[in-house]
């Protein structure tokens, strides 16, 4: 996921001003005035940069403040001018021969200042970039020699990914007699490489399952310099089970049985465990979608390439690295108690730790993988992401939150340089610590993380040339904007009566990147369309097929053929596609489009809560609601006829502290008569593999009346909640 950017150096953005200026006030007063004429133009970034340049350049402070003045002054009455971008390039080429000049007349630090300032302004400039130890490769970038090492391990990395992705396995299948797995219906099996897979899902998705395991296998061992094959792995057997209703009848088939203790399962109830060792030699797991399955195979066959004693720190970043890039999801939570350590405490946080959990990218990223990267990021800018040696601790699961994720961006940083290998062989046995992570280095920590750093959030991409060559940013409204407006006014009208934690959803541009990638690989895919749970995965055996895309795929909501805003209507005319909609903790959202496929990502940015939470829909006293079910996939009340069906009417509750205990009655009635219709619960769904989490659903079983007023009624721990609605025509 992190193919090296090739970066110009827009160093002097943090460098400090120079004491004399770089260049004399003639050609200063040439950039001025070249400022100006951006300002004009309403090319507000550009008159920003101008105005950096200039204080680089060492212009005078007070008379650069107003400057800077009235230029925002002609901003504010500018407007941009598309054919303005020629003239403002024509004259940055005119003006720049006259700072290149200038080089000559300094010497050191000075001289490298002013080259820097010079790539800014165009990174293809020669005399500039060779002071700066910038040489043109075979593509004609011009690079350092770090980052030209982390252009060929990139470059390297994408390779073995493409190759990796291409491996086929002879696998073998056949019926199943696995007794759990009868107490199920029964089912099948597949086996190959030492991995042997029980389960009810369809053959083709098992098969499916394990060849991707293998290929991230295969990837995992070639970035330690092995060949690009998975190695076989002792006799493991697995059964895997799509949704929770089944681990629970498989979890209590093994109490019968004598295979497990009552005591364990009972612990995997109340902590939502989705694995537990079955006495009988198997592991038994639940999850969904097939990356989630593969990500957990892959950590258990793990020990085959890893060998003896690596830096916990080490294999949990490099596994948590492979599985974003080869399976596009995060290793599963790896469970660790500290044996007789005691529980709570009344230990001090403090001020830091307070604001901290109140940042929602934070609050995110502690379950998830790009709300940790945006607030990675975010951090080490301000220089406050966590040391690494917070991660070298002892055992992996020790290694949580940020420390995890710093773990694993500094493991797909040393796949980049090609040296994970050489540090992981280094660094093995039972010490761990800074000073054995540091002698495998061979350097000091400090000097590692600050390449790190440059390497996780690199400068611009491009020079000021080279983005004036390019479409100004001159849009109509944007379609995405106007669904952003649709999703949060029916979110501050869901939550009517208590104010939403976080009042506004964002749009979120790498979400978007990776929206974007799923929905291509839908339009080359067809025949994934209208599947699930196909339509929301990526095969890496089809065309199209991208990591970034399939994390995205996992996360998304689908729609084809709508505008986004009208989009956002339907989905919440539906069952399940509303409920993520409505989340409380939702912040941040990803809009991407492919000739008639709309995904949006709504299930990346969710913050954990920090007060009970109620969401109704329709809302309260709601006029003009539609009176049909809008058709979804899955159909949430299967054999139905979704076109005849109501408009369904939901609850969601978000708790502080998780409940699993709480039993609602959800009715609904026009004038005294109770509508006919289907209830879900999270202990009941209509359509088994798929249970609401915190949710519950009444869809009438026909149409509602036009114009008609309905009353909703929900009892739940005591509490009872009546509001009523009306339809439209």
């Amino acid at each position: 996921m992190f193919l090296a950017r090739l970066a110009l150096c827009f160093a002097w953005i943090q460098a400090p001003v120079p004491t004399e200026p770089l260049v004399p006030q003639p050609e200063r007063l040439q950039w001025r005035a070249l400022a100006g004429e951006a300002a004009r133009a309403g090319e507000a970034e550009l008159v920003d940069e101008l105005a950096h340049l200039l204080e680089q350049l060492g212009d005078d402070p007070d008379e650069l403040a107003r400057q800077r003045t009235a230029w925002q002054r002609t901003l504010q009455g500018a407007n941009l001018r598309r054919d303005a971008r020629t003239g403002l390039a024509r004259r940055i080429q005119r003006e720049l021969p006259g700072l290149v000049a200038e080089l000559a007349q300094l010497t050191g630090e000075r001289r490298l200042a002013l080259a820097r300032c010079i790539v800014t302004l165009d990174h293809t400039e020669p005399t500039a970039s060779a002071l700066l130890g910038r040489t043109r490769d075979a593509d004609g970038d011009w690079l350092t020699d770090e980052e030209r090492r982390w252009k060929t391990g990139a470059l390297r990395t994408a390779r073995l990914e493409r190759e990796a992705h291409a491996l086929e396995f002879a696998i073998e299948e056949g019926a199943s007699e696995c007794p759990a797995l009868q107490a199920l219906g029964g089912g099948h099996f597949v086996r190959a490489r030492g991995l042997e897979l029980h389960a009810t899902l369809p053959s083709d998705t098992l098969r499916r399952i394990l060849r991707a395991t293998l290929q991230a296998s295969a990837f995992a061992a070639a970035q330690l310099g092995r060949d690009l094959e998975p190695p076989v792995v002792r006799a493991r057997s697995f059964l895997l089970l799509g949704g929770a209703l089944d681990f629970r009848t498989a979890l209590d088939e093994a109490v019968a049985s004598g295979a497990l203790a009552a005591s364990v399962a009972e612990e995997a109830r109340r902590y939502d465990f989705r694995t537990f060792s079955d006495g009988r030699g198997w592991t038994t797991l639940h999850g969904r979608p097939e990356a989630d399955f593969a990500a957990y195979l892959l950590w258990e066959a793990a020990p085959a390439w890893l060998g003896g004693e690596p830096q916990p720190c080490l294999s949990v970043g490099h596994l948590n690295a492979v599985a974003l890039r080869l399976l596009g999801t995060t290793l599963p939570l790896i469970a660790w108690q500290e044996s007789g350590a005691a529980q709570g405490g009344g230990g001090r946080t403090s001020a830091a730790q307070q604001a901290r959990t109140r940042d929602p990218r934070w609050r995110c990223a502690r379950r998830d993988f790009l709300g940790c990267k945006s607030w990675l990021v975010r951090a080490a800018r301000a220089g406050e992401d966590p040391p690494w040696s917070r991660a070298m601790l002892d055992h992996e699961g020790k290694i949580t939150d940020e420390n995890l994720y710093k773990t694993t961006f500094v493991c797909e940083y040393l796949h980049a340089e090609g040296r994970f290998a050489e540090v992981l062989e280094a660094s093995r046995g039972r010490r761990h610590g800074a000073s054995v992570l540091e002698k495998a280095l061979g350097e000091s920590l400090a000097d590692f993380e600050a390449r790190w750093r440059r390497w996780l959030d690199p400068p611009r991409e491009a020079s000021v040339l080279a983005r004036l060559a390019r479409e100004p940013d001159v849009r109509a409204p944007s379609e995405f904007a106007a669904a952003l407006l649709a999703l949060n006014q029916a979110r501050a009208n869901a939550h009517k009566g208590s104010a939403l934690e976080i009042p506004l959803v964002a749009l979120e541009e790498e979400l978007g990147h990776g929206a974007e990638a799923h929905a291509r690989y839908l339009v080359q895919n067809p025949a994934q369309q209208r599947l699930w749970p196909g339509a929301h995965e990526e095969y890496p055996d089809r065309p199209g097929f991208s990591a970034e895309g399939a994390l995205s795929a996992s996360r998304s909501l689908l729609a084809y053929g709508e505008a986004p805003a009208a989009a956002v209507e339907s989905w919440l005319g539906t069952f399940y596609h509303r409920l993520p909609l409505l989340d409380p903790g939702l912040f941040g959202v990803g809009f991407g489009r492919s000739k008639g496929v709309l995904v949006v990502d709504v299930r990346s940015l969710v913050t954990p809560v920090t007060r009970d939470h109620v969401a109704l829909w329709p809302m309260p006293d709601a006029l003009d609601v539609p009176r049909a079910f809008q058709p979804e996939f899955p159909n949430p009340v299967p054999q139905s006829d979704m076109n005849q069906l109501g408009f369904p009417v939901t609850v969601q509750l978000f708790f502080l502290e998780p409940r699993e205990d709480v039993t609602l009655e959800l009715e609904l009635f026009q004038g005294e008569k109770r509508v006919e219709g289907h209830s879900i619960a999270p202990d009941r769904p209509l359509f088994r593999e798929l249970a609401p989490r915190n949710a519950w659903g009444f869809i009438p079983a026909r149409r509602l009346a036009p114009r008609t007023p309905y009353t909703a009624v929900a009892r739940w721990l005591g509490q009872e909640r009546r509001w009523e609605f009306t339809t439209g025509s």
